[in-house]
């Protein structure tokens, strides 16, 4: 986990705080590589000061497969099908994030996706979007939440493949 920015409100979200000069959600610490953690002490420590909004380094532990929002939400059926099954979650631009497992050899060639891995971070539910956050637009929310597969992630390879088996017919 990392510690982001989150929203102040003063009738509208109006700045951002926990970081100086932040413009809006990033993570507290700059230096993703060493500011995260996997500590449940060092974590109830952080959100128990400020209201920080919940963010995951990823490359380390998990990697993060975005797509647009109709495939993503196409996806999952081919995926219970193959037999995949990765916690997901909507973003407030109603993409849909698959989060996998870390890779750490060679990756699949890619196709009709966007990965986040080392040296970026995601944004996870409960955080809010933070510019105006409404029912219409309520944040990041699990779609598919981790603790449901027992915080189990697929390989990046096997999600890849169903994709390209989904886009391609």
């Amino acid at each position: 986990m990392l510690r982001g920015t989150y929203p102040v409100a003063d009738g509208e979200w109006r700045a951002w705080a926990g970081r100086p000069g932040a413009v809006g959600l990033q993570p507290i610490d700059p230096e993703l590589s060493t500011a995260w953690t996997i500590r449940t002490d060092q974590v109830a420590t952080w959100w128990a000061t400020e209201p920080y909004s919940v963010l995951i380094a990823t490359g380390y532990n998990v990697d993060c497969v975005e797509l647009p929002s109709p495939l993503g939400h196409r996806i999952f059926d081919p995926l219970s099908a193959a037999a995949v099954y990765a916690p997901a979650m909507l973003t407030p631009l109603s993409t849909v994030v698959l989060f996998v497992r870390a890779s750490r050899g060679p990756r699949p060639a890619l196709t009709a996706l966007s990965l986040r891995s080392t040296d970026s971070w995601v944004a996870v539910p409960p955080t809010e979007q933070g510019n105006g956050t409404t029912a219409s637009s309520p944040g990041y929310r699990w779609l598919i939440p981790p603790e449901s597969l027992d915080w189990k992630l697929p390989e990046l390879a096997d999600v890849n493949a169903v994709i390209e088996r989904t886009i391609l017919g």
